[in-house]
């Protein structure tokens, strides 16, 4: 702790007298007040004494104002502004980070509003998550993670109608990407139809895969992916 660069303050006092403090406003950060009304001042990279430090430190902070957090519109709109997501989904992020003053009747009101405005659309976002993940999973893995969505089911339907593949190709694609040669033995076709229908795919498409039924576009007419 020391006292200012310098006049110290006892010359100071001495020549300019006590320096009365009449309003907190006047008090500058990390200054002391003797009790003769003279200021002191603490240097704050030299202080030892861990109280006086986190009090000075207070202080400091104290006279900051408080950062005004966003209104739920626009915490909603910086959500979708970084990723493309659902009602439902985005409606419980909202509810998780809701202040005191809010409610869930005001995250329905800004959901109503963001939909009016077509930023938020299950729509959308359904025909965004088909095109995205079509290419490494079946219609049944595609149709569930929807509904898990909250997308509800004439949009599901909606949104698989836009794919351009049909379902055994889009298989076949992801069964190259593994193997070359039909299956030779029960074995290896079993491996098989257990990895594609993880991924979603139905039987149909599978047992058309692995019996070389799947009608190829002309680019893949000689069975190479």
């Amino acid at each position: 702790m020391t006292q200012s660069r310098g006049r110290s303050v006892k010359a100071r006092a001495k020549a300019d007298g006590p320096q009365i403090i009449r309003d907190p406003a006047d008090v500058p950060s990390f200054t002391r007040i003797r009790e003769d009304g003279t200021l002191l001042e603490i240097d704050p990279s030299t202080c030892t004494d861990p109280a006086m430090f986190a009090e000075m430190q207070a202080a400091r902070s104290a006279g900051k104002p408080k950062k005004a957090k966003k209104s739920l519109m626009a915490r909603a709109v910086d959500s979708l502004s970084r990723v493309e997501q659902p009602r439902r989904e985005l409606e419980r992020r909202l509810i998780k980070g809701l202040e005191d003053s809010e409610t869930k009747e005001d995250v329905k009101a800004v959901l109503d509003r963001l939909e009016e405005m077509k930023l938020l659309s299950d729509q959308r976002f359904a025909e965004m998550k088909v095109r995205s993940a079509a290419p490494r999973m079946g219609d049944r893995k595609l149709q569930a993670e929807l509904r898990r969505s909250g997308v509800d089911e004439a949009t599901v339907r909606a949104a698989m109608e836009q794919l351009d593949e049909p379902e055994e190709l889009r298989c076949w694609r992801v069964w190259c990407r593994k193997w070359s040669e039909l299956p030779k033995d029960w074995k290896t076709r079993e491996k098989m139809i257990r990895y594609l229908s993880y991924r979603g795919f139905g039987m149909g498409a599978i047992q058309k895969v692995l019996r070389g039924e799947v009608e190829l576009p002309e680019e893949n007419a000689d069975g190479e992916f």
